[in-house]
């Protein structure tokens, strides 16, 4: 489930203590007041220098220091959901390797079923045996995990399952989603067996319409899973998502506070789009002024982080990384250039190619922040 909602930020990243802030920074290079409609006052500065450090996270209300705590173990669920075990093995401290095959299992089963499937999506034996090198080369042609890989996914699932905090439904889901995952896998490696052994020839393929059959059960059963494990992320994230954001705007947080306003502002106009947009390739009821008056909040957001490209120190005192804060800033012009190509071909046979282009940028967007927040 390659999921398009942005990570959420850690409290690591946001341990800021009072020793950065007496810095003095020249006055055109500290954070102005956010061009968004919601101003964020800035953070007030110590008035000695003998007052003890006190970082961020000492001074957060309980709800606070709880939201960014279950942030991190959703950021690992979420890693796990878009597999990306590199992001899962870093923070588990565990050495992952060789994950190249435990990706998209799913797409493969999915291609595999579409392959053979007739017009009911049905393998039936007369389907399969109307093409069979069609059918068993694709499947002979699969890269799985072995079973030692899918082993240790099994106990880096278990162990994050029951990390601290616990996250009641998400971690129920989660596991879920993992063992079905399993099971996918081992249903193509058994309908792989089938097919290097040669045993389709020898029993005259009548082993084969139960193994696609048991494919496409346990590719259904992945699908339900991955969709209820995305329902319960985004309903915890959309709470968690808004603790953060306040808490920004309380601690004068100006550039993290508006590179996640940048981010719900463009997740509200591509929905938007893909909501009214149908099959025909038609747009129902869309609202382009709206639109237009969110593309000009982005710009005037994206105005203001401009300002502080480059500026490591600003930059590092706001809880972003350093290194990954231009690049998102960069790639702000070509979200929206693509949003206003697709207000601008609304007309044409081709705007659902543009769209999928939309989609594919504002994906882009989403790891540019992921990186510069995480």
């Amino acid at each position: 489930m390659t999921t398009k909602i942005f990570t959420l930020i850690l409290a690591s990243l946001l341990i800021i203590s009072c020793d950065d802030k007496t810095k003095q920074q020249p006055a055109d290079q500290q954070p102005v007041e956010s061009t968004n409609i919601s101003a964020i006052e800035q953070a007030p500065t110590p008035t000695s220098e003998s007052e003890p450090s006190q970082s961020i996270e000492q001074t957060m209300d309980e709800n606070t220091r709880q939201a960014y705590a279950q942030s991190e173990k959703m950021n690992l669920w979420l890693s796990v959901f878009n597999y990306d075990y590199g992001y899962f093995g870093r923070k588990l401290n565990k050495n992952v390797k060789n994950t190249s095959t435990l990706i998209n299992l799913d797409q493969k089963a999915k291609k595999v079923l579409q392959n053979c499937g007739e017009k009911n999506n049905a393998c039936t034996l007369e389907a399969i045996k109307k093409d069979p090198l069609k059918n068993f080369s694709l499947v002979l042609n699969l890269s799985l995990p072995s079973e030692k890989l899918l082993h240790n996914y099994k106990l880096l699932i278990d162990e994050l399952e029951k990390s601290e905090p616990r996250l009641l439904e998400l971690d129920i889901e989660g596991k879920k989603f993992a063992e079905n995952y399993v099971k996918l896998a081992l249903v193509l490696h058994e309908l792989q067996k089938y097919a290097l052994n040669g045993e389709y020839q020898s029993d005259n393929y009548q082993k084969a319409p139960k193994l696609f059959n048991q494919l496409a059960n346990s590719y259904n059963e992945f699908m339900q899973t991955q969709h209820s494990a995305k329902l319960i992320y985004n309903k915890l994230y959309n709470e968690i998502h808004d603790i953060q954001k306040l808490d920004f705007k309380k601690r004068g947080l100006t550039l993290q506070y508006d590179c996640m306003e940048i981010m719900d502002i463009t997740k509200e106009i591509v929905g938007l789009i893909n909501n009214t947009f149908d099959e025909k390739n038609n747009f129902k009821n869309l609202d382009t002024q709206a639109i237009e008056l969110k593309i000009q909040q982005i710009v005037d957001i994206s105005d203001n982080l401009k300002k502080y490209k480059g500026n490591d120190s600003v930059i590092k005192t706001q809880g972003l990384n350093r290194i990954y804060y231009d690049g998102f800033v960069d790639y702000l012009p070509k979200m929206i250039t693509q949003i206003k190509l697709v207000l601008n071909k609304l007309d044409d046979k081709d705007v659902n190619q543009e769209i999928k282009s939309l989609n594919t940028t504002e994906n882009s967007l989403i790891q540019l922040y992921n990186n510069s927040t995480n």
